[in-house]
Order: C-alpha cells, then sequence, then structure tokens
C-alpha cells in the first residue's frame, strides 16, 4: 500500500476491526501550532525502498492479527 493514511483513517480501520467499544478521534488544533505539526500521515515507501521490502498481508489484514494476538495473550499486557 503506498497510500498515505491520516488519522482518521486509521482510528476507522480500527473501529472496523474491534467492532466494539468506544473509539473516538479528539482533535486539539489550538496545540498543533506549539508542537508543530500541520499534517501528519504514515506510508512505508521509504522503508520499502531502504529495506527492499514489501509487506506481504494488508494493513488491514495486520491490524486483525495484531487485535487477535493482543486479546489472546491480554494477561501479558496488564
Amino acid at each position: 500500500m503506498n497510500d498515505i493514511l491520516n488519522v482518521i483513517e486509521m482510528v476507522n480501520i480500527l473501529k472496523d476491526v474491534l467492532s466494539s467499544g468506544n473509539i473516538s478521534c479528539e482533535f486539539f488544533s489550538e496545540l498543533l501550532d506549539k508542537i508543530d505539526i500541520s499534517r501528519y500521515g504514515s506510508t512505508s515507501k521509504n522503508f520499502k525502498q531502504i529495506a527492499d521490502w514489501d509487506p506481504k498481508i494488508s494493513l488491514n489484514e495486520g491490524i486483525v492479527r495484531t487485535v487477535d494476538y493482543i486479546k489472546k495473550n491480554l494477561d501479558n499486557y496488564l
């Protein structure tokens, strides 16, 4: 995937995968100038070029697997 994802898109993916609980995305626009962030996005393009790497699964599948793993091993995280 070469598309840049924004925070809202990531939150929506997590909401779809978790399908329960209360997940929301809160914005603090008044702080953006203070922390010098005008835009945030995520992509693996540079890592792919440097490491000669391509993902074997999609971002959604990776999140599904991560959530499943954490649920199965939750006692190790508490």
